[in-house]
């Protein structure tokens, strides 16, 4: 018995379309709005419920993203399905970035990706074992990058925070040293 199966995309995952949002429509929350090109904002209500795959279908075609938690995919965007098992989100990710999707573009003027086409990409599916066993081995490292990214995002607001504070002389050196240590 063969490790793997012809198939299509499709037999995996489907591409759901993500919905309008405009700027205006949002409301302040910690939702990430994301668009073709990755975050664009936020919001207070998710549409995807948990941290995903999603993919720019309208300029920036193809681009396909992590996204870290809730989020509102906006309609320039697909966002990843599983429908077979053994398909995480985390595997979709890899999966999805290893397709070179960016080159599927359909449309001359506005650059964009079509859902049939991308699902009915032809590749070899391997087993629902081979898949759940790359899971597993890939979804801690996926936390670790977001645990990471979301330091850097405390820092870089720490720092922002404090540095106007210390170049002005309103707070001193050792007082920032006890705020950074209770970010940390």
């Amino acid at each position: 018995m063969s490790s793997t199966e012809p198939g299509i995309l499709g037999e995996l995952l489907r591409l759901e379309y993500g919905k309008s949002l405009p700027a205006p429509a949002r409301e302040a929350g910690e939702v990430r709005v994301v668009g073709s090109g990755g975050v664009v904002g936020r919001h207070s209500v998710a549409i995807v419920n948990q941290s995903g795959v999603v993919v720019g279908r309208k300029g920036t075609a193809g681009a396909v993203h992590w996204i870290d938690g809730p989020h509102w995919p906006i309609d320039t965007t697909f966002f990843a399905r599983p429908v077979s098992p053994g398909v995480s989100q985390q595997y979709a990710y890899f999966l999805l970035s290893s397709l070179k999707l960016d080159q599927l573009n359909s449309d001359s003027a506005v650059p964009g990706l079509n859902r049939a086409e991308a699902e009915a990409i032809k590749m070899l599916i391997p087993r629902e074992e081979a898949r759940a066993s790359f899971t597993a081995s890939a979804a801690p490292l996926i936390e670790l990058a977001s645990q990471m990214a979301r330091e850097s995002s405390a820092l870089a607001k720490l720092r922002d925070t404090l540095l106007p504070e210390l170049m002005s002389g309103r707070l001193r050196v050792k007082d920032a040293e006890k705020k950074t240590e209770e970010v940390m």
